[in-house]
């Protein structure tokens, strides 16, 4: 008994030791995190101008990864629970989306000093971002899906959506490649609908209808400013759904004449917000980082490359009627939506 007994306390202490050992080494692994955040972002929301201060304050490396469309930064965040970035910016209606999937963590806001005085007084304390008490996004940006048009080639700037479907600009017209909003577009274009953001089975059947009427005047869909920007050059494109005011802004800088409106029927308005994701390994560096880019300086850097109002600074060179634009909301079916959106594009291809 004596023996068995002398086993099991030498057992028990081994086991005290090696858990002992793992503590320390589970210490040190944790102090030990990495000077280095992986961004998941919009092309033009992390440039040099202001990157390169945020690394030479830190020491920090920062790796970016632009994205084209809600979409794909959604699947590449579920692929992997967030493990592969540390700050990613995602728009207010996907919230509750995100925080259902657990993709994202709280913000210690005392770490963001610069929101209560450097952010727009309507974009500091937004409700949509905030769960059980805690706030998950803090405002960056904000813009619109509006109409652009080639002003050389169309004069007047046009009051409704539905010139796309005028049969002179055949082959001349360009959608976007994201379903939620492409389709709200076509929502509010032909009217009548109860719920944009959530539509009922019969909706879809409208939907398409307004697409057909678009298909034989669309050129091609399109990902982002910069395919909208080469099509404009090459005179491929005259007019149709733009990458928000970055695609006139950039055309316009290199010698395009193209122009911007809301027209009659609305847009959609949208404000990007930075979340950590809930795969961060350095949540302390990612939160310096929210607080670096919200600086009115920085946030205007922003604004004056790719023309995105910030949400630092009051809106410039934006003359739509801001009546007009539909905020984006909270989405109920995805899956449902990304699938009608693959059949809608079966009609634009013919």
């Amino acid at each position: 008994m004596r023996k068995i007994h002398s086993k099991i306390v030498v057992l028990i202490a081994l086991i005290a030791l090696l858990g002992t050992v793992s503590l320390f080494a589970g210490g040190g692994r944790e102090k030990e995190k990495p000077n280095e955040l992986n961004l998941l972002v919009f092309e033009g929301y992390a440039e040099p101008a202001w990157v390169d201060p945020f690394k030479a304050e830190t020491g920090a490396t920062i790796n970016i990864t632009n994205a084209t469309s809600v979409d794909e930064i959604f699947s590449k965040m579920v692929a992997d629970g967030g493990a592969g970035f540390d700050l990613v910016t995602i728009d207010t209606s996907l919230f509750q989306r995100y925080y259902e999937k657990d993709l994202m963590l709280p913000i210690n806001m005392d770490n963001i000093p610069n929101a209560k005085t450097e952010l727009l007084p309507n974009f500091r304390d937004l409700e949509e971002v905030q769960f059980d008490g805690k706030s998950y996004g803090v405002a960056y940006a904000w813009g619109t899906i509006p109409l652009f048009y080639d002003a050389d080639v169309i004069s007047e700037e046009p009051e409704s959506w539905r010139i796309m479907m005028e049969p002179q600009y055949k082959g001349k017209v360009v959608l976007l490649d994201e379903p939620q909003n492409t389709m709200v577009t076509m929502a509010l274009i032909l009217g009548g609908f109860e719920d944009i953001w959530n539509f009922a089975e019969s909706d879809y059947d409208r939907l398409k209808e307004g697409f057909r009427a678009v298909a034989p005047q669309l050129r091609t869909l399109t990902t982002g400013a910069t395919d909208e920007i080469a099509l404009l050059a090459n005179k491929e494109a005259v007019l149709g759904m733009a990458f928000g005011e970055q695609t006139a802004f950039v055309a316009n800088q290199k010698g395009l004449n193209i122009g911007l409106t809301i027209p009659k029927e609305g847009g959609i308005g949208w404000l990007d917000c930075w979340i950590i994701s809930a795969g961060t390994k350095n949540k302390e560096l990612a939160e310096k980082w929210i607080n670096h880019t919200i600086r009115k300086d920085y946030n205007k850097m922003m604004s004056d490359t790719i023309g995105y109002p910030g949400a630092c600074n009051p809106p410039e060179g934006i003359d739509y009627e801001m009546d007009r634009i539909v905020w984006l909301q909270p989405r109920g079916d995805y899956q449902t939506l990304t699938e009608k959106w693959s059949e809608i594009k079966l009609i634009l291809a013919k």
